[in-house]
């Protein structure tokens, strides 16, 4: 936003409309999972993370950056989704501890993306890496429609059979 020229209080306001929208993704959506299931939702997560940094590249000043935090906002439509799937993988005896260990590694996992993040912009500038964050949360996305799938009789979310997809 410094980048960008953009005053606090406007960044108060965009970080408000960011969090307006997820919360009233909450509720609805969590409910729809129980009809439709949680894949949708899930994936639908993982695209507007990949979204929401194009969306930024590619806003103009004014309603275009209310839009990208909109879209912002939306990354949370799958997050009860995403919860409910990482608890009910774990059984109940560990579920408090796997839960944490999850949580760890993800933590672990993630925590370079700070660093390569800076590299990114100190050699290529500030909009390249936002074309970088989309190219991998693109990616993530798809890594998430080509490894699970949905039982529809359980509504299950398992890892995809990729035998078949293997050619001879």
């Amino acid at each position: 936003m410094v980048v960008r020229g953009v005053d606090p209080a406007s960044v108060g306001l965009l970080f408000a409309l960011q969090n307006t929208v997820a919360l009233l993704t909450y509720l609805p959506i969590g409910r729809m999972t129980t009809m439709v299931g949680l894949q949708p939702f899930i994936g639908l997560t993982f695209i507007f993370f990949a979204l929401f940094p194009l969306s930024l590249a590619l806003a103009p000043d004014g309603y275009g950056l209310g839009l990208a935090f909109v879209v912002w906002g939306l990354r949370e439509i799958g997050e009860p989704a995403r919860k409910a799937l990482i608890v009910s993988l774990l059984p109940a005896a560990i579920r408090a501890q796997g839960v944490g260990l999850y949580w760890g590694i993800r933590g672990v996992a993630i925590c370079w993306a700070s660093l390569v993040g800076a590299i990114v912009w100190f050699w290529l500038g500030p909009q390249a890496l936002l074309y970088v964050a989309f190219a991998f949360g693109c990616a993530g996305a798809a890594i998430f429609y080509l490894y699970t799938r949905e039982d529809t009789s359980t509504g299950e979310l398992s890892l995809a059979d990729t035998k078949s997809r293997h050619v001879g």
